[in-house]
């Protein structure tokens, strides 16, 4: 079979000046007036992931791929099919500029992304809460809390929670495995597959040594390594780590001497050499499955791009983008009708066959039954009312009836608008509220988490250690309520991010300072904690602000309660004057 060229367009794009949402605006309008000058508006759909990092290549290619075998059979509905690709780099920060741009853009029809939980989350509140809301479908986003997170947002991998037992359970019955160690990384796919593995681990009679965290900043994850090995290993090490964190764990686990088999998720997908030694991961879709589908799609896209093989990524996003077409075909291209049809995939509409096998929607975006594998008015009124007015006894009651429902039309609309001001008001002083409650909260989890892990440092012990895990997740607990607050803007949600990612770096500090504790290493845990404070200082400051926002917005809502209720009160008096 002949590759399949992958499309590439007849001509070059200037480069705009500004920000990411600038340039992904003039691409959008590029590459319509491209396509229109060749014949027909093109149907555009944008494609985002981290493109800049190994990890996001298979998905690019993939998607390029599906797009060309479209476009090659007639394309959609007789357009062509353009699909806009946006690096996110796998910063929630750009993920959400992203996903600004795209919302905007009245062009854009469905969106194949996020890449990871992290993005995918911060993306999908924008991509929701827009005028205009978007459809986002994920390849590969698998954390628990993306489930019914909203009806635009969609994912054809299996969450967390299957995975995460999935690990357990063949650590546990596969490998034997007692004892096993956990390095996550300090995120939502991280900790939402670190809860799902220890709490099927422990149900099996398994026990979990320690739950460690890190971030993709952290130099060096040798602390948790020696630890473990002092207090006597582990049967397995479990890594819920994206793949650069999951080659140092390795990297440092061999400097050490250690064999450990080592498992985790799905984004442990393309490590090679002989740090794969030992190495198994979940994944609901291998290259070498079986399937005439499959097969096809691999020898395809082994000869188009140079022997390279598709990951679960890149199988995925294949799998978006004929999807969308399909949708886009029997629909056309409205954000609504597309989003609607997605969504009865696998209900009242037949399921779809593509090459990670067979994709079903449950009501809450996710598909349930994927397997998991681990691998390497009429006329009579109106003549009713002429016959009232034949007589004069008529025309008066005529009047007074008038008169009598001008006052109860009067009293209804004088009602209404003091209920609708009662809720408006309501509202505005309940987000005012809620934000307050979170931003306190969350500096006082951040104060209690440091009180406990400077305790821990002046005098390990396990009550201080609970303390200071059970702070921290009390802290994460109100950055959702922090991100779940109506109307924010896209300053005040990177300044939630800002603010996610300071809380993660707290806790990471400190947990590695007490790693260093427990080894006996003073000198390097002292050090480890001191840059906690300065950082503990900016998320004060953030809350405070973002709070100091959030009661401007009170205030301005305020205003505008005041001059409805003026416009209202003119209005009444107008009804009156008339009754």
């Amino acid at each position: 079979m002949r590759a399949t060229r992958v499309p590439s367009f007849p001509f070059t794009f200037p480069p705009p000046t500004g920000g990411v949402l600038r340039r992904l605006a003039f691409l959008c309008t590029i590459l319509v007036l491209a396509a229109c000058a060749r014949g027909g508006r093109p149907i555009l759909i944008g494609v985002t992931g981290p493109f800049s990092q190994p990890r996001g290549v298979s998905m690019r290619h993939a998607a390029q791929l599906a797009a060309a075998e479209i476009d090659a059979a007639g394309g959609i509905r007789g357009r062509r099919l353009h699909l806009v690709f946006a690096d996110d780099s796998g910063s929630e920060d750009q993920a959400i500029r992203i996903a600004k741009s795209f919302s905007d853009s009245a062009a854009m029809v469905a969106v194949v992304g996020h890449l990871s939980s992290n993005t995918t989350l911060a993306a999908g509140r924008v991509y929701s809460t827009e005028a205009n809301p978007l459809l986002m479908i994920s390849p590969s986003a698998s954390s628990p809390d993306l489930t019914g997170f909203s009806p635009f947002v969609f994912r054809v991998t299996p969450n967390d929670l299957n995975q995460g037992q999935q690990i357990a359970r063949f650590a546990r019955r596969s490998l034997g495995a007692r004892r096993a160690g956990v390095i996550f990384i300090n995120n939502e796919y991280g900790r939402g597959l670190r809860r799902a593995f220890a709490a099927e681990f422990s149900a099996l009679g398994g026990s979990v040594l320690e739950e460690d965290p890190y971030l993709p900043a952290t130099p060096s994850l040798e602390p948790y390594l020696s630890r473990m090995r002092q207090r006597g290993g582990v049967d397995v090490l479990v890594l819920a780590c994206e793949r650069p964190g999951a080659e140092l764990a390795l990297r440092e686990l061999r400097q050490l001497g250690l064999r450990w088999p080592a498992i985790g998720g799905d984004a442990l997908t393309g490590i090679e050499g002989p740090l794969a030694e030992g190495v198994r991961f979940s994944s609901t879709y291998l290259p070498q499955q079986p399937g005439e589908r499959n097969a096809r799609f691999v020898g395809v896209y082994v000869r188009a791009f140079n022997g390279e093989r598709p990951d679960h990524r890149g199988a995925g996003a294949y799998d978006i983008v004929r999807l969308l077409a399909q949708a886009i075909g029997e629909v056309g291209p409205d954000r609504l009708a597309i989003r609607d049809y997605v969504a009865q995939v696998g209900t009242t509409k037949p399921a779809f066959e593509g090459v990670t096998g067979t994709i079903a929607f449950d009501a809450y975006g996710d598909v349930p039954a994927k397997p998991v594998v681990i691998g390497g008015g009429g006329a009579g009124g109106r003549g009713a009312q002429r016959g009232a007015l034949e007589t004069l006894r008529w025309r008066i009651l005529l009047g007074f009836g008038g008169v009598l429902a001008g006052l109860v039309v009067a009293a209804i609309i004088g009602a209404a608008a003091l209920r609708a001001m009662r809720t408006a008001v309501a509202r505005e002083l309940q987000a005012l509220q809620a934000a307050s409650l979170m931003g306190s909260g969350l500096v006082t989890s951040v104060f209690d988490e440091i009180r406990a892990a400077e305790q821990y440092l002046s005098q390990p012990s396990e009550d201080a250690r609970q303390e200071f895990q059970g702070a921290a997740g009390e802290g994460f607990r109100y950055e959702k309520g922090l991100e779940q607050l109506e109307g924010l803007s896209l300053e005040d949600r990177l300044t939630v991010n800002r603010i996610k990612g300071l809380q993660a770096s707290i806790q990471v500090d400190y947990s590695i300072a007490h790693a260093l504790k427990d080894l006996g290493r003073e000198r390097e845990a002292l050090g480890q904690s001191v840059a906690v404070r300065d950082q503990a200082r900016e998320l004060t400051r953030l809350v405070r602000d973002l709070s100091a926002r959030e009661a401007q917005r009170a205030g301005q809502a305020g205003g505008r309660l005041a001059a409805l209720a003026g416009r209202r009160l003119l209005f009444l008096w107008v009804v009156l004057a008339v009754t």
